[in-house]
């Protein structure tokens, strides 16, 4: 497998528990509410 690595790499996929999605979407969040506070103080 590792020989023909190019071969074989499209039938892996990606395990993300569902814990850290959350955690990737609330920063997401955090990030974004940091621009539009940044946003509203210019006006």
């Amino acid at each position: 497998m590792l020989d023909d690595w190019n071969r074989y790499v499209d039938d892996f996929i990606q395990v993300t528990p569902i814990e850290y999605k959350r955690v990737l979407a609330e920063e997401q969040m955090k990030k974004l509410r940091q621009k539009i506070a940044e946003v509203q103080r210019d006006y």
